[in-house]
This record gives structure tokens, C-alpha cells and sequence, in this order.
């Protein structure tokens, strides 16, 4: 059976916190131990991030460079984009 890869991009309620901060951890780091043998979750979630910002840090670009036919992307963004810094405010665009 050949590997499946699950990548995560998302922000601090997906992403990875060690011990020192426990019981802090997103749901991003628990997915795996939820996953069938063969899974493996590459989680690149990032405390503070949103979309625009992932985007423009080459999170995505890192993500693209390795994901492959089979594998999964799961995003998730939202609150952070909100954010009335420069930085991390995500404009909604009106459909035509």
C-alpha cells in the first residue's frame, strides 16, 4: 500500500504546539493518531496567519512543491482574516 499525505494550511486552531504548551494544541496536530496506518499528516498550520499572509509567507508555495496526485490539501482560514492590519486583512471580493 503507498503512503497517503495529508498537508494542512491554517492558522493557530489547526496548527502544532509542543508540550510546554500544554493542554494548548490544535486539531491539526491530534488528525493523525485518527488516521489509518499509511497516512501521514504534514501539518503547516501557523499560529497568526491567514490567508493572504500563508500566501504570502510561500507557506502554500512550500506545500505545492511537494504535494502529489493522491494526496490531500485541507485549508482552513478565517478569524485572522478579519484582522485590520495591512498584514493579515483578507478582502472579500464581489462576485460578477
Amino acid at each position: 500500500m503507498s503512503r497517503i499525505n495529508v498537508y494542512l494550511a491554517g492558522d493557530s486552531t489547526m496548527s502544532y504546539y509542543d508540550e510546554t504548551k500544554s493542554p494548548r494544541a490544535g486539531w491539526g496536530q491530534m488528525l493523525e493518531s485518527f488516521m489509518s496506518e499509511g497516512v501521514k499528516v504534514h501539518n503547516e498550520a501557523a499560529s497568526g496567519r491567514s490567508s493572504k499572509s500563508f500566501f504570502h509567507e510561500g507557506r502554500l508555495a512550500n506545500i505545492a512543491k511537494r504535494i502529489q496526485a493522491g494526496d490531500y490539501l485541507l485549508i482552513q482560514f478565517g478569524h485572522n482574516d478579519s484582522k485590520s492590519d495591512e498584514e493579515r486583512h483578507t478582502v472579500r471580493k464581489a462576485r460578477d
